[in-house]
């Protein structure tokens, strides 16, 4: 997009004033009785961005001290900004950049660099930008080791990061060792992705993006999920009945496991399905924890769901029109073959699915195939690792691929729930940047399975389905540990569910 727009006429020293005018002027809203800077410079643009946020802060009366890293190559647009200084000093081992003989270089030595932080109010972040791939080295390396000693010894300063705190892999969110850790990071034009998902949102502090006019692209991959990027729930008509919104079947439990599709009934019905049936067998279907529930009882009993019962199942389901599998299910070698006809079924039906729990890990061991099914899926890190055959390590240090894969692996709406949630589908991707660690408890995905499932019946869209869905989940969390005080049950995610649902409609 930087690119294009250099092309298009505007020059990269435009941007560049353009940059650190909107950085400083935020700035100094957000810290207006500041008045002693330090701005520590890298070599290349975000160095330069720096450079002019420093003359800028310097012109608005404040005292500014800038420190550049010593290089051996500078960018072109960052070698021009140092010229435009008075007085720079120079911390490292490298080359010093070519100025004329108006501009005074000092060296300045790792104990110099400490007494300036320690004596500084805001400290400003522009060593390294997006291109951060590996761990900081050397001298910048140095310089972040120092600001984070001073922030432990004292802590009497704000660090404000420009674009993204040094440290930091902007594609995937994970920190390099040393990084640094931002009280504000100001985002040019765009919020880069990585800052939204853990550790790195830890890192990152207040964010705050400012545009400078760069040509934005309709191809972005991944879109915060807020504002318009939310998808629109129609208000209910005067004379609506429970057949326009939705008929939820849920295919899941077991006699060890009879809460999960209880919870997974409850989030449907207070996500404002019309009518909602649990298939079960005789020995589990005790219907008191929500009588709102219907319940449909196969004729064969047991433990838990066996191939022998697919058959019964799916004829019980030609009356739904979204079916959730999997919450409470089991994994017992009963449940391949269930699964497998059921997928086989649900093709032939048409019927719209979620599929939930321990249907994703039947899935991931059996290699059920969901082509032709337009489903959800919904895992958590420890389902989709089993599902893309990967470590949950490996796979939560880039959760932006790992979503990706899911849907180009299944051919299903993919929710990959955890600490920034994140959703693919055909239309791309979207970022949850609502929630609360409180929904750290037991039963809230299966929750959130049927909030998803009670949109699946409202939406043309299976992936606007899972989008809203998801939204109304984290939010619901923070409400309700409001609400409590603190830690919450799943349940209560599901009565405050309905009254953010409520107020959507109206």
């Amino acid at each position: 997009m930087d690119r294009l727009t250099i092309e298009g006429g505007v020059s990269e020293n435009s941007l560049m004033e353009r940059a650190g005018k909107e950085i400083a002027q935020v700035i100094i809203e957000r810290y207006p009785e500041a008045r002693k800077f330090l701005v520590l410079c890298g070599p290349g643009n975000n160095g330069g961005d720096g450079f002019v946020t420093a003359r800028l802060l310097r012109a608005s009366g404040r005292e500014v001290r800038v420190v550049l890293v010593a290089s051996e190559r500078y960018s072109e647009e960052c070698a021009r900004q140092i010229k435009a200084q008075g007085k720079v000093s120079v911390f490292g081992s490298g080359a010093k950049p070519a100025v004329t003989p108006s501009i005074a270089l000092e060296d300045v030595s790792a104990d110099d660099v400490e007494r300036f932080v320690a004596d500084s109010e805001i400290v400003v972040d522009a060593l390294l930008g997006t291109g951060q791939r590996s761990s900081p080295r050397r001298d910048i390396g140095a310089l972040i080791q120092i600001v984070e000693k001073c922030r432990g010894a004292s802590g009497r300063f704000c660090v404000v990061s420009i674009d993204i705190p040094t440290g930091i892999d902007a594609d995937t969110g994970q920190t390099f060792s040393p990084h640094i850790t931002a009280d504000l990071t100001v985002c040019v034009e765009h919020i880069k992705r990585g800052l939204l998902q853990f550790p790195a949102r830890l890192m990152s502090g207040a964010i705050k993006t400012v545009s400078i006019g760069i040509a934005r692209s309709s191809e972005t991959e991944f879109q915060i999920l807020e504002g318009q990027n939310l998808p629109v729930l129609g208000a209910r008509r005067a004379d609506a009945h429970k057949g326009d919104f939705g008929r939820i079947a849920v295919v899941g439990g077991s006699v060890g496991m009879p809460g999960a599709p209880l919870l997974t009934a409850l989030g449907a019905l207070r996500a404002g399905a019309g009518l909602v049936s649990r298939v079960v067998k005789r020995s589990w279907s005790d219907s008191s924890g929500l009588p709102e529930c219907m319940l449909s009882v196969l004729s064969r009993d047991g433990d838990c769901f066996t191939g022998e019962d697919a058959q019964e199942v799916l004829e019980l389901l030609g009356g739904f029109d979204v079916i959730v599998l999997g919450p409470g299910m089991g994994v017992g070698r009963g449940a391949d073959e269930f699964l497998s006809q059921l997928c086989d079924g649900l093709r032939l039906l048409g019927k719209r699915a979620v599929f939930d729990a321990d249907a994703l890990n039947v899935l991931s061991r059996v290699g059920i195939s969901l082509a032709g099914i337009d489903a959800v899926i919904t895992p958590h890190p420890g389902e989709a690792s089993r599902m893309l055959q990967r470590p949950t390590l490996a796979l939560q240090a880039n959760r932006f691929q790992a979503v990706r894969e899911l849907w180009e692996r299944y051919g299903a709406v993919s929710v990959l729930k955890g600490a920034g949630t994140l959703v693919f589908g055909p239309q791309g991707g979207r970022i949850v940047c609502r929630g609360t660690p409180y929904l750290a408890t037991a039963g809230s995905g299966d929750v959130l399975a049927g909030i998803i499932a009670a949109c699946c019946a409202r939406f043309e869209s299976m992936f606007d389905a899972a989008c809203f869905g998801t939204w109304v989940h984290a939010v619901a969390g923070i409400v309700a540990s409001e609400h409590s005080g603190g830690p919450v049950l799943a349940s209560d995610v599901a009565h405050v569910a309905s009254a953010i649902i409520g107020d959507l409609e109206r």
